[in-house]
């Protein structure tokens, strides 16, 4: 190299430069420099230019204009507080060798953490944001995959977003614990949720809301129903459809037991379910099992039931009287009292006029309640008979039965029947036809 000694700093100050085998060192007088022998500046090829202006020495306040490049790794600081490794493309704050793409090792106390991203102005609605991009064929910034910051520049909300056709999952101990699928719907417990909200698991209860005993707030609502606007439960485990909110009003416990029940849908039991006061039922569909299934009546009370249209028991034949299957023949308990006896018959000779002026009586023997006649019916096998009905005071008017069958209203003076009263009807006389 050749130096000219003759070069002054600032017009006064010489610039002299010694040199020793193995190290150059340059002594400048009146100003900052490297000024003697330990503090050399031992380089090969460290400094390299074309031009003499592109050569600088650097005072404290310089700054650097254009484009710098450093082929080595690069320290600043004491205790690696910046490492630069050149020679995998990796950044290391706090550390000298950083594992990934850029590393941060700080024991930073307190809220802050080790990562602080600040909007560049005062204000909440500043986006301030993460996001990721996949690159393009040139390894340019293509699709945008996922986003996590402020929404928009109008509110302070903070969004987590995929943004491609996609799910976004939250685990726990290695493993999947709340799944949101691409179309929307959200499992907890499964990665597959089918509805809006799936929750499973195969271990104690899916879901579980507890108010600590706050009997004042509801333990669980749900709102905007077609047929039930809300469905809530208080911290006695009522649970109530719409304006039923009173205890009770609609209620499931361990027992299953409580004093009305109301729903507007299928209801299933898999166990018995027991009644202490009435049911109200407006719609109502049993698939009958020779195995399982309950329906307990109280009996120290009067048991009523109530049928409005069609009640079948054990059948699938509905009609308009009662029916039900004894395990052999299908049969009918009628809304009239009929059939209690027969009084002719085909082993019956008619000519000899058995019944004539016959009387027989039939006790009631088991309507909890009076029964009303409300008519006749006589038939004949063969010819025609004439009787009447009543308690043995009051009497329908006579009726002559025949082979088709002879229906009567039964009118009569004090048509109701209690409980033991007789039951008589006067037989005349018989003739073939």
């Amino acid at each position: 190299a050749i130096l000219d000694l003759s070069v002054l700093v600032d017009g006064t100050n010489a610039l002299s430069a010694n040199w020793n085998a193995g190290s150059y060192y340059i002594t400048a007088s009146g100003f900052t420099g490297v000024s003697s022998s330990t503090n050399e500046l031992t380089c090969t090829d460290c400094i390299n230019a074309t031009e003499i202006e592109d050569i600088y020495f650097l005072t404290v306040g310089d700054v650097i204009t254009g484009s710098t490049t450093i082929n080595h790794n690069l320290t600043v600081g004491t205790s690696t507080a910046l490492y630069v490794d050149s020679g995998n493309g990796r950044v290391g704050i706090g550390m000298a060798s950083p594992s990934s793409a850029l590393h941060i090792k700080a024991n930073v106390s307190g809220v802050f953490g080790q990562l602080i991203i600040q909007s560049p102005t005062n204000s909440v609605n500043t986006n301030v944001a993460i996001t990721a991009y996949e690159s393009d064929g040139s390894g340019d910034l293509d699709q945008q995959l996922w986003y996590l910051g402020s929404s928009a520049g109008a509110n302070a909300n903070i969004t987590f977003l995929n943004k491609q056709n996609g799910t976004l999952t939250l685990g726990t101990n290695n493993t999947t614990r709340l799944t949101i699928a691409a179309a929307g719907n959200v499992g907890i417990g499964t990665s597959t949720p089918s509805y809006l909200l799936t929750v499973g698991t195969t271990v104690g209860d899916n879901f579980i809301v507890d108010t600590s005993g706050n009997a004042t707030t509801s333990a669980l609502g749900i709102r905007g129903l077609a047929n039930c606007d809300t469905i809530d439960t208080d911290a006695n485990g009522v649970l109530s459809c719409g304006s039923d909110d009173t205890g009770g009003a609609f209620a499931t416990t361990t027992a299953d037991y409580w004093g009305s029940q109301r729903a507007g849908d299928d209801i299933s039991w898999s166990s018995g379910f027991n009644l202490d006061d009435p049911l109200t039922i407006t719609g109502l569909n049993v698939t009958y099992s020779t195995t399982t299934g309950t329906l307990v009546i109280p009996t120290s009370a009067d048991p009523t039931i109530n049928v409005y249209n069609n009640l079948s028991i054990n059948t699938t034949q509905a009609s308009t009287s009662i029916r039900y299957f004894d395990g052999t023949n299908e049969m009918v308990l009628s809304p009239v009292f009929e059939k209690s006896y027969w009084l002719a018959s085909t082993t019956i000779d008619l000519d000899s006029n058995k019944f004539e002026d016959a009387t027989t009586t039939h006790t009631l023997w088991n309507p909890a309640k009076a029964v009303t006649l409300v008519g006749l019916y006589g038939k004949t096998d063969t010819g025609t008979l004439s009787f009447k009905c009543g308690d043995g005071t009051n009497y329908t008017e006579s009726i002559v039965a025949t082979s088709s069958g002879v229906e009567d209203d039964g009118s009569m003076t004090n048509n109701t029947f209690t409980m033991r009263e007789d039951f008589v009807c006067q037989v005349g006389s018989a003739a073939t036809s």
